[in-house]
């Protein structure tokens, strides 16, 4: 009796202990977990585990795989624990390290390979190849799937929940089912966990704390002392993050790659809170990104998106899946991830190539050595036939317009200078950078995918309006030049202005309107009025003295065929100024380089945007042009849904409408010091 007392006091102790560590992690973190009844899969990342099996063998092409197959039973090798997993791989290969351009041989950049796919190896070569390998991995043999995109909420019921014992319980199954060992850990706040001969920092442990204690202190991931299929499922999701350009070690693979399903673990609840730290740490590099986003650009105002750990394990211990544990909605990330996967296996299969000279143009029916060197880097060396390995024939012009066109180059399949240049820069190794450091891009700003939205892609040069991964409308757009770039932040859309005035910001008055004004000071044309800011009173510009910098006074433009912001602006407030807006210079358009404005968006197809937005409004397409063409400012307010987000971001890596990736020049340069960013955080983790 004494001996059974005394097991009852140790526990009741140590649930005692858990919620002192509980009341710690809520004073710390916040208590702001939604409610059990459904998850927000808007705020989770899911990765790609890798799969084996039919199901996913003969995908049609632009349609990146997410049906769902089951796990493969096939058992990766082992290894053993190697003290040198803890030196953080190098983001960044010596130059000579890798080959050239190897995806330009696949048009179809995104598509699903056709073949057979098996899980990865469990880090191997994780040793000494490691510390001279960057976000990218030589030792892949297939690319992975991806999870099944999951459009619907799972609804944990009342009854689920409880026939899961982890919520609902009584004060005397708490105690019953809680472990001792891992509240009193986590009530030590234990930093580190030496398994296996590996000593595992814990990195998430305040979140850590507060997921046990909210469930119980019950062990997660065993069962009777054995690892579960869901721990089993866990590691193969840890192992597959550097697929996402993380570094699977960072995620306790160095020790967990080993263990499988039904296996005795030794000193099993040290094992069971390294997963956990695994689960929450992978879960939120994969949500909210690795880079704090503010310190590539200072005017970022998303806030990160919270994660319900809690929710998101029931829902994975429901359905025994662990890809419920890391669950996302967008398309996009997805198939650029998938691009990331690809480029990886490329990279292991092709050679270095010679750069191929610049100073001719290469175009149909040239010959020679440059031809030759071109069909290599385009990757059809291997498919010429009949002496044609030298010659610019069909199949290289046809090459050549795909390269363009992914790349943003005018489509024209000839080879010029400015074609060859970036073919002689697109080695694996520089897409593969490239590619990483927009993932990371996109895990900050995901966008909820259960709204209408605006994006704009900077350096693509593009508008699109979404829902959730439909596309609605899109546009060419005109940015800001890089001696005036067009900022990175969101807002919400409120106005649309018809007619409007153009009051002339101050950067343009002062650097661009009063040098003229102190030569002439009619030089501005009658469309261009000078208003009096204490009075509001448009006086004569002869009549101002220009040479005190015209304090006292602003520009505005009237309404006309030649106001700079063409026939109508749209406008989300904020303070940068910013808004998108027509423009009489159509012709800017035609060009694939377009970064000339002052920083603000100018859209291509301003009038068809309108119409978009000001649907069910009672403006049809004639109201539109009628109203747009007064001599006055016409203000429409919008309410409601028709509020739509807008997104202002910068992809150098993207997707476009049909799924397909295009690489864009890095037109302000913010891609080196993003290297950098993500090197160093890589480097800290």
């Amino acid at each position: 009796m004494t001996s059974n007392n005394t097991q009852k006091n140790t526990l009741i102790l140590a649930v005692m202990c858990g919620l002192i560590s509980h009341a710690y992690a809520t004073e710390r973190l916040g208590s702001n977990t939604p409610s059990d009844a459904a998850i927000d899969r808007s705020k989770i990342i899911q990765p790609y585990i890798t799969l084996d099996g039919e199901a996913n063998r003969d995908l049609p092409a632009n349609d990146l795989p997410t049906k769902q197959a089951a796990l493969s039973t096939e058992t990766p090798p082992t290894h053993s624990a190697d003290a040198s997993l803890s030196e953080p791989p190098l983001l960044l290969k010596p130059s000579d390290s890798v080959s050239n351009n190897a995806l330009t041989s696949t048009p179809a950049f995104a598509q699903s390979p056709n073949e057979s796919l098996t899980y990865a190896d469990d880090l191997r070569n994780d040793s000494a190849n490691d510390s001279a390998n960057d976000f990218s991995d030589n030792s892949v043999d297939d690319p992975i799937n991806p999870i099944e995109s999951r459009d619907t909420e799972v609804n944990l019921t009342p009854e689920i929940i409880t026939s899961s014992n982890w919520v609902s319980l009584s004060p005397e199954e708490a105690i019953s089912n809680s472990s001792p060992e891992i509240a009193m850990m986590l009530n030590n706040q234990t930093r580190s966990i030496h398994w296996r001969g590996v000593n595992n920092q814990l990195r998430s442990l305040d979140e850590v704390t507060q997921l046990y204690a909210q469930l119980n202190y019950q062990p997660l991931w065993i069962k009777d002392g054995k690892a579960t299929q869901l721990a089993e499922q866990l590691i193969r999701h840890t192992l597959n993050a550097r697929y996402h350009a993380l570094r699977p070690e960072v995620y306790h693979t160095s020790a967990t790659s080993g263990v499988r399903t039904g296996d005795a673990v030794s000193d099993p609840y040290q094992f069971d809170v390294l997963l956990t730290d695994a689960f929450v740490t992978l879960s939120k590099h994969l949500t909210n990104g690795i880079v704090n986003p503010k310190q590539q650009f200072s005017t970022w105002n998303l806030d990160p998106q919270p994660i319900d750990f809690k929710s998101l394990y029931l829902a994975a211990l429901t359905a025994n899946d662990a890809s419920q544990l890391f669950v996302m909605d967008d398309q996009d990330y997805l198939t650029l991830q998938y691009a990331y996967q690809q480029a990886l296996k490329s990279s292991e299969q092709t050679t270095e190539f010679p750069p191929i000279p610049t100073n001719n143009t290469l175009r149909l029916g040239s010959t020679g050595e440059a031809v030759a060197l071109l069909r290599q880097h385009l990757g059809l060396s291997e498919i010429a036939r009949d002496g044609a390995y030298g010659v610019y024939d069909e199949t290289v012009k046809n090459a050549v317009m795909e390269y363009q066109q992914q790349h943003g180059l005018s489509a024209d399949g000839i080879a010029g200078r400015r074609t060859l240049s970036s073919l002689n820069g697109q080695t694996p190794q520089a897409q593969l950078e490239t590619l990483a450091i927009n993932l990371e891009r996109h895990r900050w700003g995901y966008i909820p995918q259960y709204s209408n939205y605006v994006w704009v892609n900077i350096p693509g040069y593009t508008m699109t309006v979404k829902n959730r991964n439909e596309t609605l409308f899109e546009s060419k757009v005109v940015v800001g030049r890089p001696a005036r770039p067009t900022p990175v932040f969101s807002d919400v859309m409120e106005h649309v202005v018809l007619s409007p005035y153009w009051n002339v910001p101050s950067t343009i008055f002062r650097e661009d309107k009063l040098p003229q004004l102190r030569r002439n000071p009619n030089a501005l044309g009658s469309s261009m009025q000078v208003v009096n800011t204490k009075t509001g009173q448009v006086v004569n510009p002869a009549s101002v003295n220009w040479s005190n910098g015209g304090s006292g006074y602003r520009l505005r433009q009237k309404p006309g065929a030649r106001n700079a912001l063409g026939n109508m602006k749209f406008l989300f407030p904020n303070k940068h100024a910013i808004y998108l807006h027509d423009t009489p210079d159509k012709h800017l358009f035609d060009r694939t380089k377009r970064a000339y404005s002052s920083g603000c968006v100018r859209v291509e197809k301003a009038e068809d945007f309108a119409l978009f937005l000001l649907d069910n409004t009672g403006y049809d397409k004639s109201r539109i042009k009628k109203d747009s063409r007064l001599s006055r400012e016409k203000w429409l307010n919008l309410k409601g849904e028709k509020q739509y987000p807008v997104f202002l971001k910068y992809y150098t890596a993207w997707v476009d409408s049909t799924q397909n990736i295009r690489f864009s020049d890095d037109i302000y340069g913010h891609d080196k010091k993003m290297k950098q960013l993500y090197q160093t955080a890589l480097n800290n983790l």
